[in-house]
Order: C-alpha cells, then sequence, then structure tokens
C-alpha cells in the first residue's frame, strides 16, 4: 500500500475507495465510522458502536497470476491485521474478526 485515506465516517469504505483510488491499486480507506456498509450479496454491512475498523484495500496483481482467489485473499488480511492488532491492544478487549455475511 503506498496510499492511505483515512475519513472520519463515510456512507461506505468501498464508495470512497473507488472515489480515491483514481483507476490505481495500491489504496487503504479507513474510516472510523461507516453508515451504510455493503456485505456480501448486496446485505448491510453494520460497524456496530464505533467499535470496529471498517477499511477496504484496493489492490490489483495487473497482469500477474493472482496468488488465489479474492475471498481467501481478504479472509488471510483479516487474519493478518488482527494478529497484528492483537500485540497491541490491552489484555482483557475482546478482538475478533466480522467475517463478511
Amino acid at each position: 500500500m503506498d496510499r492511505v485515506v483515512v475519513l472520519e465516517t463515510t456512507p461506505s469504505t468501498m464508495d470512497a475507495a473507488l472515489e480515491h483510488a483514481g483507476g490505481r491499486s495500491g489504496l487503504l480507506v479507513v474510516a472510523l465510522r461507516q453508515t451504510q456498509g455493503r456485505g456480501s450479496h448486496g446485505r448491510g454491512w453494520h460497524d456496530g458502536d464505533a467499535c470496529t475498523l471498517p477499511c477496504t484495500f484496493v489492490i490489483d496483481a495487473g497482469s500477474r497470476p493472482v496468488p488465489m482467489p479474492a475471498p481467501l485473499l481478504a479472509a488471510c488480511v483479516a487474519c493478518a491485521v488482527h494478529d497484528t492488532l492483537s500485540r497491541f491492544v490491552p489484555a482483557g478487549v475482546d478482538l475478533a474478526i466480522k467475517w463478511p455475511n
């Protein structure tokens, strides 16, 4: 990632990513609050009471072979972020992954 956009609030990190990407990959959009997120199959994605980290990564393998299917890549990224954050949060804080619905 060579670009990061942090938003206080946005309807959807996916929509914000499309807006900020400018057709280029290498972008991470993070929001403190997401009001109209979308999950799988057009279902609503609720970020809870400001205790989540709504984000969207924009990546593109271009002409290179894709190393794995997108859902598996998303799961690997979620696990890596969880593993990294778990080293920094205080003991007793419940850190979990919200899988797509």
